[in-house]
């Protein structure tokens, strides 16, 4: 985020917020996922980094 320009404190701060909403979002199986209602479709993406890798970009 340096490069842009965006200021360290706030760029910390979003880090911190996105960080929070992972585990609802992303799961480790299909089998973990649930739908809200009947017509919802469960997408799975295949993962192209390992999460890691994810974490520090």
């Amino acid at each position: 985020m340096v490069e842009t320009g965006f200021p360290d404190a706030y760029g910390q701060r979003w880090l911190k917020v996105d960080e929070a909403f992972k585990p609802a979002i992303l799961k480790k199986s299909v089998h973990d996922c649930s739908k809200r209602y009947h017509s919802d479709e469960i997408r799975s993406i295949p993962q192209t980094r390992p999460a890691s890798a994810l974490r520090e970009t």
